[in-house]
C-alpha cells in the first residue's frame, strides 16, 4: 500500500487551480469600470480622493495580514488593489444614491483651448479642483455664464447630473 503524498501537500496560490482567481478578477475589473464611469462624475477632490485611498489602504493591509497567510508579495498587492478598488467603487455607488440637488451657477471669466474642447475659468476659481466640469467640448466663449446641475449624493459628495 503505497500512500500518495502529492494529495497530501498544500498547492501554492496559483491562478489556474485557484476558484478565487476568478472572483478576484471579476472584483478587480468591476472596480475599474466603475472608477472610470463614476468618478469623473463625483464632486470629490483628487486630496480627498488620495486621503480615502491611504484610509482603506491602511485597513487592507491590516486585515489581509491578519486574516490571510499569503507569502507571494505579487499576490498580496494583486489582493490588497482589488480590495481597495472594490471598496472606492462600493463608495461611488453608494454615493449615486440622491438624497437632494442643487442648481450652482458661475460667471464664466475666460477659456483656454486645450485639446479639442476648452478649459473654463470660472469666478473666484470656482470647481477648480474638478477638471471634467470645467472642461466643455463646445464653444463656451459665447456664454457669460454655465450652469451646474447637482444631485446630493448619500454620502454627502455631490453628483453631476447635466451642464447648461
Amino acid at each position: 500500500m503505497v500512500l500518495n503524498k502529492s494529495k497530501n501537500k498544500k498547492k501554492k496560490f496559483d491562478v489556474y487551480d485557484n476558484r478565487r482567481t476568478a472572483f478576484y478578477i471579476i472584483t478587480f475589473l468591476f472596480g475599474i469600470v466603475s472608477m472610470v464611469l463614476l468618478y469623473p462624475k463625483t464632486m470629490i477632490s483628487f486630496k480627498n480622493t488620495l486621503v480615502l485611498i491611504l484610509l482603506f489602504l491602511f485597513v487592507d493591509v491590516i486585515v489581509i495580514q491578519l486574516k490571510t497567510k499569503i507569502k507571494n508579495l505579487q499576490t498580496y498587492i494583486g489582493l490588497c488593489l482589488t480590495v481597495l478598488l472594490a471598496q472606492l467603487s462600493i463608495l461611488l455607488w453608494l454615493n449615486l444614491i440622491p438624497i437632494d440637488s442643487h442648481i450652482e451657477k458661475h460667471k464664466i471669466v475666460g477659456s483656454k483651448s486645450f485639446d479639442s474642447g476648452n478649459i473654463l475659468q470660472l469666478e473666484n476659481d470656482a470647481l477648480g479642483d474638478f477638471f471634467f466640469v470645467r472642461y466643455q467640448n463646445r464653444d463656451a466663449r459665447k456664454q457669460d455664464t454655465i450652469t451646474y446641475y447637482f444631485k446630493d449624493g448619500l454620502l454627502g459628495f455631490n453628483v453631476l447630473d447635466s451642464i447648461k
